[in-house]
């Protein structure tokens, strides 16, 4: 997960209905949970870094378009695909 901010009534509750959701409907899989403060290239390397960290990544949220947006330049930039 990478979320927009860690005190907005948004940020949290986002972040815990992805995490909810997540539990009950893919509870075998591991969540990684970082802070982009809505700055696109911090998620970007963000999402380079848990790329690189994990080689059977199967998805990342991004909590806001911020954030969204920097996963997906994030993903581009590590020449992944699909």
């Amino acid at each position: 997960m990478v979320i927009h901010d860690q005190t907005s009534n948004s940020g949290l509750d986002r972040r815990n209905g992805f995490a909810d959701w997540m539990k009950k409907n893919a509870p075998a899989s591991p969540c990684c949970l970082q802070y982009s403060n809505s700055d696109l290239a911090k998620a970007a390397d963000i999402t380079k870094a848990m790329i690189a960290a994990n080689a059977n990544l199967a998805g990342i949220y991004g909590s806001n378009e911020a954030s969204a947006e920097g996963v997906a330049k994030g993903i581009q930039e590590s020449g992944k695909k699909g």
